[in-house]
């Protein structure tokens, strides 16, 4: 089984002081380990599994499908935390929140609740940018060989 496919562990519709206490506990562990982190250089698909069974992906999420409905001053909030303990980590989580995010903006209501759905269900990661991943949507500013 790969690390991807990680039964969510943390519960549903965690609290606001539930994600900070986690992301306070997954920082402390960075710096703990930072230095041997940065010498390995591998890519960090362990402490992604982390901030996914600790609900930190679908903290910006609505409630209603099982997000933990923070705002974006509380979810940068955890991003400042986890770069305490290791910079590019927070910066991973910054980046997943903004990628998806960005569905509530461009989609229209159903398709970004479907979607946004189907992200907390599944607990996923958004590491990059992909406008593949919205199927029939594509950006007006995008070339026609990405649509």
């Amino acid at each position: 089984m790969s690390q991807s496919n990680v039964i969510f562990a943390a519960s549903r519709n965690p609290t606001r002081e539930e994600l900070f206490a986690r992301a306070e506990e997954i920082s402390a562990d960075l710096s703990r380990r930072a230095a041997d982190l940065d010498r390995e250089g591998r890519p960090p698909l362990a402490e992604i599994v982390k901030l996914k069974n600790a609900g930190l992906l679908n903290a910006l999420h609505p409630t209603q499908i099982g997000g933990g409905g923070l705002d974006w001053v509380n979810g940068l909030r955890l991003v400042r935390i986890l770069a305490r303990g290791e910079s590019s980590i927070g910066q991973l989580l910054g980046y997943h929140y903004v990628n998806s995010q960005y569905i509530y903006w461009a989609l229209d209501a159903a398709r970004a609740h479907a979607l946004g759905s189907d992200t907390v269900a599944r607990n996923l990661y958004w590491g990059r940018p992909s406008i593949r991943a919205i199927p029939g949507w594509c950006s007006p500013v995008a070339a026609t060989a990405m649509c």
